[in-house]
């Protein structure tokens, strides 16, 4: 097993929009053991997002290498990719990204349905839905797991887009400003549960955040300035 779980070498991204072309990753680099909890921090438009999204291989690279335990991921097919991003990593957003024809529940379970073929995700749906019971249990929602997001205050919204990144039990947690759309009494008790996710789980998370101070809750913060990574503290 690798040190680090995940690994970025000078990572560059650049968009190109007609004649002009925007760097906004040059060369960065990260390194992330299990069981940390990391806060990426920067003023908005200096490429946090875009970071999460390549970690995540949500989205392409110009150069550099990302590994996942030593594994060069740009050696995946498509295919393998999709199934390590379904399998080993977990996203929350800022909007939830809930779909609001399904229920708490239903919401929740959609990684294991993507998971799992036809054949098997009947045959496995009565212990599937029992570990996603168990999850929204832990994350205070059993008594919501048939609500509706619209049903749902922002606080159990967010808390139902993490327990579905959770379902598939991965070992790494993205998480994109996951307190950015909430009150701050509401989004304080976000960070709590995500503390307590690392704390008592050992759950690894990264999270992006423009907030010095939910950026403090996290055992170490990296700030992202112009394109590059600086240590901001340890």
């Amino acid at each position: 097993m690798s040190e680090y779980i995940v690994r970025a070498e000078n990572l560059v991204k650049t968009y190109t929009t007609g004649p002009e072309v925007l760097e906004v990753l040059r060369g960065v680099r990260l390194k992330m053991r299990a069981g940390e909890f990391l806060a990426v921090t920067g003023v908005s438009g200096s490429g946090k997002s875009t970071l999460l999204h390549l970690l995540g291989l949500l989205d392409e690279w110009d150069s550099g290498t990302i590994y996942f335990d030593d594994q060069d991921v740009s050696a995946l097919s498509a295919a393998q990719r999709d199934q390590l991003r379904n399998q080993e990593i977990g996203f929350v957003f800022q909007f939830y990204h809930l779909l609001p024809e399904l229920t708490v529940l239903e919401n929740t379970l959609l990684p294991t349905m993507v998971a799992n073929s036809t054949f098997s995700w009947l045959g496995n749906r009565a212990k599937l839905r029992k570990q996603a019971m168990e999850i929204l249990a832990q994350l205070g929602l059993a008594d919501r797991a048939k609500h509706r997001p619209a049903q749902l205050s922002g606080g159990e919204q967010q808390r139902t887009a993490i327990a579905r990144a959770l379902v598939n039990k991965p070992r790494l947690l993205l998480a994109d400003e996951p307190t950015g759309n909430l009150d701050l009494g509401t989004g304080g008790r976000i960070l709590d549960l995500l503390e307590d996710l690392n704390a008592n789980n050992k759950q690894t998370i990264i999270m992006v955040t423009h907030d010095p101070d939910t950026a403090g809750r996290a055992h170490r913060q990296l700030h992202l300035d112009r394109g590059r990574i600086h240590t901001s503290s340890s």
